[in-house]
């Protein structure tokens, strides 16, 4: 129960940092006067703490070498070990990020695929990365649907359009310019499927 004497205590108002200073000395005064057993716990840890700020405040502000009285202050907060929210989907990506690879790796090495490095750094970049975001469903779709997309136009560029513009420069640059191009404004649309088309040309 707060005394009459607290009361007044913080009936009195305080405009500045040396108002706040006097009326907690005062308080201590009065703690050590009434003694720790008449003091509420609540409003004596309340004083201590008030104190400790305001001596650590004015060590930051006169930007000095930490005294002994504030080193001690500072061990004696327990250090509070903040934990990951995200530690359960870290270990999910983690996991799923490992099987993958090393499927992709055995696959790789099982088959000889010439491509098969390139297909190791679309899993790491996948399942590391865009598995992260807030809709990993909607990016597997994405993915998938720019894969699929990206095989018609593969072949067309690969097999017609680029041996066709061999002799030419300017012409195989063109060609490459216009498919960069308009890739550039399906992206900036955000439509479906493009992002994983970027990624299966790059």
């Amino acid at each position: 129960m707060i005394t009459d004497t607290f009361r007044e205590l913080f009936e009195t108002p305080v405009e500045t940092v040396q108002d706040v200073h006097r009326q907690l000395k005062r308080m201590r005064r009065v703690i050590v006067w009434t003694g720790e057993r008449e003091t509420p716990v609540t409003l004596y840890s309340w004083v201590g703490a008030a104190t400790r700020y305001l001596l650590l405040k004015r060590g930051v502000i006169s930007n000095t070498k930490i005294s002994a009285t504030e080193e001690e202050i500072l061990q004696g907060e327990p250090v509070v070990k903040v934990e990951s929210a995200e530690r359960h989907h870290a270990m999910v990506n983690f996991w799923r990020t490992t099987l993958s690879c090393v499927l992709g790796t055995l696959f790789w090495l099982w088959t000889g695929w010439t491509s098969g490095n390139g297909a190791m750094v679309m899993i790491a970049v996948v399942t590391s990365l865009a598995m992260r975001l807030p809709n990993p469903r909607m990016v597997c779709i994405d993915f998938i649907y720019g894969t699929l997309a990206a095989l018609p136009l593969g072949l067309l560029y690969f097999l017609v359009i680029i041996p066709n513009t061999q002799q030419s420069m300017l012409l195989l640059c063109l060609s490459l310019a216009v498919l960069g191009f308009f890739i550039g404004i399906e992206v900036q649309k955000r439509r479906l499927g493009v992002d994983g088309r970027v990624g299966q040309y790059d």
